[in-house]
């Protein structure tokens, strides 16, 4: 346990958390950039549609990760006087950001996401792409953590109305149990809507795609028959 006021006192540390998630933002600036310059032929305007909608879910995503890291815990009543962070929205590595409100912060999470709904697909076969339930399902989260429970339900139900299905415990479905999502099992995993893993070069981590160091008073309040187990 580190008790610092600074998590970051190791500058070790610092990289992962603020470097990673500023990269994704980076990518996702520059596909903006250049699709927002583009005039597609009619022919062309389904996959433009869903490199605009793709570049929007991706930094809003991002923009809500870095949140729950670096920025303190929505509060309606004080956000607009809460720093958040900074919302980088060019790729112009030259250009200054101040940090912005913890209200600006939410506000554009929630309106790059409200842009990229027409624009994707309902579903994909590929789980790492964006698509309308995913963003139905990260706008959600993001309305459960402001504490809006009536929009976060609204969400969530159609989220559920575009992927509801769920995984079926019996075997062969789940042919390594002790993994928790690796792939390429996931992506036969009805229940993911849209797959995204933390990075890490360790293998023990807490919780990855490979291990879940689940508490055992969890395991034991299922029987021992209930393949949830």
């Amino acid at each position: 346990y580190t008790w610092n006021d600074d998590l970051y006192y190791d500058n070790s540390l610092f990289p992962g958390d603020w470097q990673l998630g500023y990269r994704s933002i980076l990518y996702a600036n520059m596909a903006l950039d250049v699709i927002n310059k583009v005039s597609p032929k009619p022919e062309e305007v389904t996959a433009y549609n869903n490199v605009k909608g793709s570049g929007l879910f991706f930094r809003a995503n991002m923009f809500y990760q870095l949140a729950q890291l670096f920025a303190p815990q929505y509060d309606k009543i004080i956000s607009s006087s809460q720093l958040g962070i900074p919302l980088k929205l060019t790729p112009d590595v030259s250009e200054t950001v101040r940090r912005s409100t913890l209200q600006e912060t939410y506000d554009k999470i929630i309106n790059d996401l409200k842009e990229a709904l027409p624009l994707l697909p309902d579903l994909s076969s590929y789980l790492t792409r964006p698509t309308k339930a995913a963003v139905r399902g990260l706008l959600a989260r993001v309305y459960l953590t402001m504490g809006d429970y009536e929009k976060a339900l609204q969400e969530a139900n159609a989220c559920l109305q575009l992927k509801s299905a769920l995984l079926d415990f019996n075997p062969p479905a789940i042919p390594n149990p002790n993994a928790t999502f690796p792939l390429p099992q996931a992506i036969n995993n009805p229940e993911i809507i849209f797959y995204s893993t933390m990075n890490s070069n360790n293998m023990v981590e807490f919780l990855g795609r490979y291990n879940g160091r689940i508490d055992s008073n969890l395991l034991v309040s299922y029987d021992i028959n209930d393949l949830r187990r």
